[in-house]
């Protein structure tokens, strides 16, 4: 009897033990992982939704690292959008000039019958507000129904399957579309169309509604990541392409891109303002001459025939058509406005997150630890410039390889928030294979003749012209070297000749 009691005893002292514990102690399970967010959650690159992307998505890593099944709305290669694949590198001059093509949107869902809401919630073009309210009914090729498939808004799915634990990065989007279309317009409502920034009003309540709603699904006690926003989001779409196209010899003062913001009264046409940024559309503006002055180029040169024209400042929406065309300069004031739209996001995930019990992850210093940093992996060095590896070619979104570094990283947050142990993501795949998925990153159509050696870049699809020298050279000797972009990174403009595919201003492309 004794004995009996002594263990009884001991039981409960073990029990309270464990309760008494924090909660990072704690270890979590996998058994059922929902994962909510936008493009970057889905596993969107290269401006498109393709199963090879989908399959290396974070959440799909972290799934698979935890042994656990992950069903996402998967798409059949080639994809839906118009995935990009790389033409060439080099302009005939050997200067930095990637050229791009898009393969056909011809992919089709591979398990749209699943009987059951997927685990991979992260769907393209998404806002705070989607989560909650938006459940397309009426069958199409979007993301948000060959997700949802007309069964519940992304947070009654969620809630539905009572998740044992969860991701949510959800949020970029508020922003976002300012970014890609260079044009900050707020308004209240999410909802209407051409706005770019959303109102805090509709986020902080909606973050509510997201975060109590799945606490109580999980039975009262939050478990889960939620990760913020990069601040600020400095990402290579809006860091590659220079305002400053020389310097001027009389003077040595920068010679900026034109365009017509901010100009004195009367003058159609002025330099861009100090500390604006240009978009990676504007790069084909500036290919055919448009924002250079007509004063720096020789008499023959083809961009005559468009120089001294601006550059597009805000999106335009054509009136007989409705296609959008973007903007590509961010002035000071803008950008500002779109920093100070992140920070009050990341303000209010923070205080909301951690009142209903979760953890949150700040992808706002593990961004910018990237961009200082990059990574490195036995000698091989990825920079989070534009063809540096971590980010894929539309210059908005993670490579496969990006993707599995925010897995990793996230894998070592909750092991060492909850106390489990999941083994990190092996990166020799994503850094020699190009992702996990057999045959690896996809071949450029046969019709498609690379020069010498360009056919490691895009095979491997992380080796960027910044990287070159240090890191191939060392593998590959007998291959030419790559010339980078001469001078400083922020000197020449990096040309991308494409069309500019759902430029909406509503969205993330």
């Amino acid at each position: 009897m004794k004995t009996k009691i002594l263990l009884r005893t001991l039981a409960t002292l073990a029990v309270a033990a464990l309760l008494a514990l924090p909660a990072a102690a704690q270890e979590v399970d996998f058994i059922t992982y929902v994962s909510i967010g936008d493009s970057l959650t889905m596993g969107i690159m290269d401006a498109c939704l393709v199963e090879h992307g989908q399959r290396d998505s974070y959440p799909a890593i972290i799934a698979r690292q935890a042994g656990r099944p992950f069903e996402q709305p998967l798409v059949k290669e080639h994809g839906l959008g118009g995935c990009m694949y790389l033409k060439s590198l080099l302009s005939a001059t050997g200067a930095l000039d990637p050229v791009f093509g898009n393969w056909p949107s011809d992919g089709v869902p591979l398990n749209a019958t699943l009987p059951r809401p997927y685990n991979n919630l992260g769907i393209d073009g998404f806002k705070i507000h989607d989560v909650v309210a938006t459940n397309p009914t009426t069958p199409q090729a979007s993301a948000a129904y060959l997700t949802l498939r007309g069964q519940g808004t992304a947070l009654q799915q969620a809630a539905s399957v009572r998740p044992s634990f969860v991701t949510i990065w959800i949020g970029a989007n508020e922003f976002y579309p300012a970014i890609t279309s260079a044009t900050t317009i707020e308004c209240p409502d999410p909802r209407v169309p051409g706005c770019t920034l959303t109102s805090m009003s509709s986020v902080n309540a909606d973050l509510d509604t997201i975060f109590n709603t799945l606490k109580t699904a999980q039975g009262g006690t939050a478990k889960g990541v939620v990760l913020n926003m990069s601040d600020p989001p400095l990402i290579p779409f809006v860091t590659t392409v220079s305002p400053v196209l020389g310097t001027n010899p009389a003077n040595n003062q920068p010679i900026y891109a034109l365009s017509n913001v901010g100009c004195p009264s009367g003058v159609p046409v002025c330099p861009v303002p100090p500390g604006s940024y240009l978009t990676l559309v504007a790069s084909q503006y500036l290919k055919a001459g448009y924002g250079v002055p007509c004063a720096i180029l020789a008499p023959t040169d083809p961009k005559r025939a468009n120089c001294d024209k601006p550059l597009p400042d805000n999106y335009a929406v054509n009136p007989a058509t409705g296609a959008v065309s973007p903007g590509v300069v961010l002035t000071p004031p803008e950008w500002a406005a779109i920093r100070l739209e992140a920070q009050q996001i990341n303000a209010a995930i923070q205080a909301k997150a951690n009142a209903a019990g979760y953890k949150v992850f700040d992808m706002s210093a593990w961004w910018n630890d990237l961009l200082a940093h990059g990574r490195s992996y036995g000698g091989l060095s990825l920079p989070a410039s534009y063809l540096g590896g971590i980010v894929s070619y539309d210059g908005a979104h993670l490579t496969s390889t990006g993707y599995a570094i925010l897995a990793n990283d996230l894998i070592q947050f909750i092991n060492a928030t909850y106390g489990n142990d999941i083994v990190q993501a092996d990166m020799y795949p994503f850094l020699f294979n190009g992702n996990t998925s057999t045959g690896g990153y996809p071949l450029p159509p046969a019709s498609v003749v690379l020069a010498p050696g360009d056919e490691i870049t895009w095979a491997a699809a992380v080796f960027g012209p910044e990287n070159w020298r240090q890191n191939l050279k060392s593998f590959f000797p007998d291959l030419p070297i790559r010339h980078a972009v001469t001078g400083s990174p922020q000197e020449s403009p990096t040309s991308i000749d494409r069309e500019v595919r759902d430029n909406r201003p509503d969205r993330v492309n």
